[in-house]
């Protein structure tokens, strides 16, 4: 599995004519690595989608 400072650097270098939230980018990385997060995203304490973008991509 890609580690998650690896998926950054690769959403970015790959999109390196954009600009992006914390929150754009997490969604980004959550659609091109959507395989790879599948199996995390079943964990029960992900209610939804949101929770797992908030829990496991942008801390507050």
């Amino acid at each position: 599995m890609t580690s998650r400072p690896q998926m950054i650097i690769n959403v970015l270098q790959a999109n390196s004519d954009e600009q992006f939230t914390a929150r754009q980018l997490a969604q980004k990385i959550i659609e091109v690595y959507a395989d790879e997060l599948a199996e995390k995203r079943k964990n029960t304490r992900f209610a939804s989608d949101e929770d797992f973008l908030n829990m496991h991509f942008i801390r507050y």
